[in-house]
Formats: C-alpha cells, sequence, structure tokens
C-alpha cells in the first residue's frame, strides 16, 4: 500500500512538471523534399537537423497582417493559399503568390505550402521563421 501511495506521489510530481521542447530550425536548413499533404495539413522533413516540420493550409481572400487572420469573406474568397506553421513553433500566415483561384487552392494548397517551405520559394520559409510567435 506504501508503494502505490508512493508512485502516485511521483506520478502527480511529474504530471506538473514543464517540458520544454528545442528543436534546430534555421532559414538556410536544407531539407530533403520528403513532404505530405492531407486536407488542410502539410508536413515536411529536413534532413540535416531531422526535424519534421508540420503546418496547415488554409485558402481565403485576403490576409489582415495585423492580426494575423486570413479573411475567407470577401469577392475572392478561397482564392488565395495561405500557410502555417505549427510545429515545432508556431509562424504567422504566409501566402503562396502562385495561387490565385479556388479550384486550384482547395486543391492542392497543403501542397504548395510543403513544397515551397522546401525550396523556401520566395522566402517563405525565412518569413515563417521571423515570424515564430513567441
Amino acid at each position: 500500500m506504501m508503494f502505490v501511495g508512493f508512485f502516485g506521489i511521483l506520478l502527480a510530481g511529474v504530471a506538473g512538471a514543464d517540458v520544454y521542447k528545442c528543436a534546430n530550425v534555421y532559414k538556410d536548413m536544407e531539407c530533403d523534399g520528403v513532404i505530405s499533404a492531407e486536407g488542410s495539413e502539410w508536413s515536411v522533413t529536413c534532413n540535416r537537423t531531422t526535424v519534421t516540420v508540420k503546418g496547415i493550409a488554409m485558402c481565403g481572400g485576403g490576409l489582415n497582417s495585423k492580426s494575423d487572420v486570413v479573411s475567407v469573406v470577401d469577392s475572392v474568397a478561397g482564392a488565395m493559399c495561405y500557410c502555417k506553421m505549427i510545429k515545432p513553433a508556431v509562424s504567422i500566415w504566409v501566402q503562396v503568390t502562385d495561387i490565385k483561384d479556388q479550384v486550384t487552392c482547395s486543391n492542392y494548397c497543403a501542397t504548395a505550402c510543403a513544397e515551397q517551405f522546401v525550396i523556401n520559394q520566395n522566402a517563405m520559409r525565412d518569413t515563417m521563421l521571423d515570424s515564430v510567435v513567441q
């Protein structure tokens, strides 16, 4: 019985502890092109750091950069693709500039986010890493 009580105290102490995770993610890292995109989620693997970067994609009509909110209600709703890194850190939304219509956006946005992060097209990766939410 005493052992069970000690084990419970040990677990309670561990459950309340803060956990921090460090990731070596930097602007000029080399990503190997292994991408995954399903629905609104995307991910890439960067080979030197062995970090899996995950993100979300959203089709919208505009971006309010001051509040980092994608608008879905305006004259071109759903025509532009936006990407956001959510792991290992959270970034601001970044627009994929070569998608400008609703059909392409709905079919290709998450894949475009992953591809553009890998090749750092239009400095997407730089923008995301510069803007990591503190």
